[in-house]
C-alpha cells in the first residue's frame, strides 16, 4: 500500500504568516467612553428624579478595594462632578414644591396689586383741576425714583395714573419673574441650580403660578423678546441663556413701589419713543378673555361628606302598598347606588 508524502513547503494560502492587527485612529484613542447613540441608559423621568443620588463608591461604604477601569480616581470624580452640573443644566425638576414663603409673597401681590388698580380707578373718577403749563411740566420732569409715596405724587395723583392694560401685565410681570427667580433659588436649594435656564422658564412659571407664560399676548415670539421689555427687573443672558435678577443678590423687596416705578419709567419711555416714531416700542397687547389667575383652593371635606344618596327618579313610582316592615321606595330596606459613563468595579468582601 502506498505512502502519503507532504510537500516540503507551505502552499501559498494568501493570508500571510500573522492575521492583521486592528490599529486605531488617533481620534479614537483619545476616547474613553463609549458614544452615547441610541437608547439611553435610564429614561428621562428617572434620571431627573434620582440625579441628586448619582455618586461613586467609598471605601467609607464598606468596600474592602475599588478598581476604577477606565481612569484613575480622581479623573472619574471630576468626570462624573462636571456630568452632573451639565445634567441639572439640561433636565428639569420633576416636582418643584413651591415654599409657605412664595405663596404668602404671591398672595401679598395679588392684593397690592388689586389695590393700585383701585386706587386708578378713584382717581380717574375724581373730577380735575385745570393744570397750567409749569405743573404738566414739572409732572413730565418727575424724577420717579425720588418719589416717596407711588399713591400719590401730589393732590392725591398716583404715580400710575395714566397705566393702560399693557402696563398693569408688565407689572404684573415684572414682579412675578423676580419672586420666580427668588424663590427657585431658596426652594430647590442646590448650588448647581442657583439661576433657571430659559428653555425651562415657562415649565417652572406655569409650576409656581398654575398659568402660562405666553409671550404672544404681548405680540412676542419667545420668551427672550418679551422679557427684552422688563429687562430693568431680569433679563435673560449666559450661555447656555438663564435668567438673570438685575436687582441687587442682596436686596430686600419688601415693597411693591419699586415694581411700578419701573413700569411708569418704562411706559414714559415707550411713549416719548412713539411719539418720535419709533413703531417698535409699540407692544400689541392683547388682555385674556379671563382672568389668568390660579384656580381657587378646594374646599376641605365635612365629615360624613362621603356617601352621598342617589337623585331621585324624577318621574313618580305608583303607590305601592305597605306591609310588614318599612317598605319605602318599593322594598324593603335602603336603596344605594354603587449618568455616568465612568465604569467601577468594586468588591466587598
Amino acid at each position: 500500500m502506498g505512502s502519503l508524502s507532504l510537500p516540503d513547503e507551505k502552499e501559498d494560502d494568501g493570508l500571510g504568516d500573522e492575521p492583521p492587527k486592528a490599529e486605531l485612529t488617533d481620534e479614537e484613542k483619545k476616547k474613553y467612553f463609549r458614544n452615547r447613540q441610541g437608547i439611553p441608559d435610564l429614561a428621562p423621568t428617572t434620571l431627573r428624579k434620582f440625579l441628586q443620588q448619582f455618586s461613586l463608591p467609598e471605601k467609607s461604604e464598606g468596600w474592602d478595594e475599588i478598581k476604577f477601569a477606565w481612569d484613575q480616581a480622581h479623573s472619574s470624580r471630576d468626570y462624573l462632578r462636571k456630568w452632573i452640573v451639565e445634567a441639572k443644566r439640561t433636565t428639569l425638576i420633576e416636582d418643584p414644591q413651591p415654599s409657605q414663603t412664595f405663596t404668602t409673597k404671591h398672595l401679598a401681590w395679588q392684593k397690592q396689586h388689586m389695590d393700585y388698580q383701585s386706587k386708578q380707578n378713584l382717581w380717574k373718577a375724581k373730577p380735575k383741576k385745570d393744570e397750567d403749563a409749569a405743573s404738566i411740566a414739572a409732572k413730565a420732569n418727575l424724577d420717579i425714583f425720588a418719589v416717596e409715596d407711588v399713591n400719590d405724587i401730589g393732590e392725591g395723583e398716583p404715580l400710575y395714573a395714566h397705566f393702560e392694560p399693557v402696563d398693569w401685565a408688565l407689572l404684573q410681570l415684572r414682579y412675578e419673574l423676580h419672586l420666580l427667580q427668588e424663590s427657585f433659588k431658596r426652594d430647590v436649594d442646590d448650588e448647581d441650580r442657583k439661576l433657571i435656564p430659559e428653555p425651562h422658564l415657562s415649565y417652572y412659571y406655569s409650576k409656581y403660578f398654575r398659568k402660562q407664560l405666553s409671550p404672544g399676548v404681548f405680540g412676542q415670539k419667545n420668551n427672550t423678546e418679551l422679557i427684552s421689555h422688563i429687562k430693568d427687573v431680569v433679563t435673560i443672558s449666559g450661555d447656555p441663556p438663564l435668567l438673570l435678577s438685575q436687582l441687587a443678590e442682596d436686596a430686600e423687596v419688601d415693597s411693591a413701589d419699586i415694581f411700578v416705578k419701573f413700569s411708569e419709567e418704562a411706559r414714559r419711555d415707550r411713549k416719548r419713543r412713539q411719539e418720535a416714531g419709533d413703531e417698535t416700542s409699540t407692544l400689541k397687547y392683547t388682555a385674556p378673555a379671563t382672568a389668568n389667575t390660579p384656580p381657587p383652593p378646594r374646599p376641605a371635606a365635612t365629615p360624613n361628606a362621603g356617601w352621598q344618596p342617589a337623585p331621585r327618579n324624577p318621574t313618580p313610582r305608583p303607590p305601592m302598598p305597605m306591609g310588614k316592615g318599612w317598605q319605602g321606595d318599593g322594598g324593603k330596606g335602603l336603596d344605594f347606588c354603587s449618568c455616568c459613563k465612568s465604569s467601577v468595579i468594586a468588591y466587598k468582601h
